[in-house]
């Protein structure tokens, strides 16, 4: 006898990160984060138009709440996504907020201040509601469910709260907002250690597929620029194509060393893993605008400019490091535990000191930071095709 399929499904923990078994991302999570390409390019536009320290400080308060509304959904589908009606009609639902913070975000924030905060609270609202519903039929996710929504409850409050306020004092209060979102999955450490397992198949490949997006940003980026210019010089071009090896020696390095392997067991790990992909992907961004920048110019770099590349390709690497430190081994790894992530620590700390020197010429700069993104590609490859490739089994690294 046959059973019919639910059309409404109650939320039930996802155990398969324990069991062993894989997940894949569907073709309804790669859709919503089409509405996140839109979000973030407009994010990143303006920070072209105003690449200052200043201009920095908005994208970062206007990044990390669209990032953690993305971690709040991916998170909330790792452990309670079903093939039901309401899993599509939820997705839809926080669409519809992501879409208006693509519109205010593209726009100088003094301009668009009440949209953004207004749209960051309505989309927050769909998950707070998305945890009580889960918290409410799972009474094991509770003590995490309860303490998420508490959490983000305040972080919209005062969200909204700022848009009601005018000049320094609104924005301070939004960012009082921000740093509860960010503070609030801490409280839930120990709690989330009695939840089954993230998965380490699905979780790693749902944030490798972002940080996809984030590198086709660039790409659009470096086209972009190129397309606002009447004519194509030698040095735009060479410019151009050393853009492209950069982007093209980020992709190496974070799908060599990180995507290829899911976080640790233990829930701090997770949790780690996954803060650790915000300085990474802000900092892929931000290197984004500055080589657009430089293409728009013409070819001329200022020093804020020069700042922005340097700054975020240190962060950039010195994170990749970090990353890797919070990764399951397996019993073949051929990349030495402390070796690997050591080299782009300190190489990222070379490339951040780029931001310091008098240097005017962005070709010298981007030749620079192409050699020290080199630097760990080449440990990778040359640990990589030395060791043999036997079946991979996963297990404890001996100490």
């Amino acid at each position: 006898m046959t059973r019919r399929r639910a059309i409404w499904v109650i939320p039930t923990l996802h155990t398969e990160g324990d069991e062993g078994i894989e997940r894949r991302v569907t073709w309804l999570e790669l859709f919503f984060d089409l509405f996140f390409v839109v979000t973030i390019a407009g994010l990143a536009s303006a920070l072209v138009h105003d690449p200052t320290s200043g201009g920095f400080g908005e994208f970062a308060l206007r990044f990390v709440p669209v990032w953690f509304i993305w971690v709040g959904f991916t998170i909330y589908n790792e452990r309670f996504e079903s093939s039901g009606l309401e899993n599509r009609l939820f997705t839809f639902a926080l669409m519809i907020p992501v879409i208006f913070l693509a519109v205010y975000g593209s726009s100088p924030l003094e301009e668009s201040f009440v949209g953004y905060g207004v749209a960051y609270a309505a989309a927050k609202a769909v998950i707070v509601f998305l945890w009580l519903r889960a918290s409410w039929h799972v009474p094991a996710f509770r003590p995490v469910g309860y303490r998420y929504a508490t959490g983000f409850a305040i972080a919209i409050a005062l969200a909204l709260l700022s848009t009601t306020l005018g000049g320094a004092v609104r924005v301070v209060l939004f960012g009082v907002a921000v740093l509860i979102d960010i503070a609030t999955p801490f409280f839930t450490v120990r709690q989330q250690a009695a939840l089954p397992r993230f998965s380490t198949s699905k979780l790693p490949e749902r944030y490798g597929l972002f940080v996809i997006i984030v590198l086709g940003e660039i790409v659009v980026a470096l086209v972009g620029g190129l397309s606002q210019q009447t004519s194509l010089t030698v040095g735009l071009a060479v410019d151009a194509v050393l853009g492209v090896a950069v982007v093209f020696a980020v992709w190496w390095l974070y799908f060599d060393f990180v995507a290829r392997r899911p976080p640790r067991a233990s829930s701090r790990s997770a949790i780690a893993w996954g803060y650790l992909h915000l300085p990474f992907v802000m900092a892929v961004v931000t290197m984004g605008a500055g080589i657009e920048n430089v293409l728009v110019a013409e070819g001329t770099m200022s020093s804020d400019v020069r700042m922005l590349i340097a700054a975020a390709a240190g962060a950039l690497l010195v994170t990749l490091g970090l990353l890797e430190l919070t990764l399951e081994r397996y019993v073949d790894e051929p990349t030495h535990p402390r070796l690997s992530p050591g080299i782009k620590i300190l190489v990222g700390l070379a490339a951040a000191t780029g931001a310091g020197l008098p240097l005017a010429n962005s070709t010298v700069l981007l030749v620079a930071l192409l050699l020290l993104l080199a630097i760990p590609a080449v440990y990778g490859a040359w640990v990589w095709f030395a060791h043999p490739a036997p079946a991979p089994t996963l297990g404890r690294e001996e100490i």
